[in-house]
């Protein structure tokens, strides 16, 4: 209950020296967005969109509990609920990018050549 969930925090935050920090400890540890300066959250995944004008831009995925690292589909679900739209490609941590219209990564690097197959053909 928030009862519950105020009456546990209370009495460790007394423990806790700085309001700040506190503040960190909480966000990070529930994944709740927002905060300022260095009681920003940090603990929710934030990714490289590349947009449809071609723009890039790093995105928070608010809300990310139950997001696998790799479901690009609830990723983009979930930035379009924060009204990011123009989504062209996500770039995860890793450096993976994915095309948001497919679940598999593209391919980075030359392409493979299939034996029997020259460039020119």
């Amino acid at each position: 209950s928030p009862e519950e969930f105020a009456d546990y925090y209370e009495d460790i935050s007394c423990g806790i020296g700085n309001d700040d920090y506190f503040e960190l400890m909480i966000r990070n540890a529930w994944h709740l967005s927002g905060g300022e300066g260095w009681c920003e959250n940090t603990s929710c995944r934030r990714v490289l969109v590349t947009h449809t004008h071609g723009g890039q831009t790093v995105q928070e995925i608010k809300n990310d509990l139950g997001i696998g690292p790799h479901d690009v589909e609830k990723m983009k679900a979930n930035l379009e609920a924060q009204g990011i739209t123009d989504i062209k490609s996500i770039t995860l941590s890793d450096g993976t990018e994915m095309n948001t219209g497919a679940v598999k990564p593209k391919q980075k690097g030359k392409p493979k050549l299939h034996k029997g197959r020259s460039k020119n053909a």
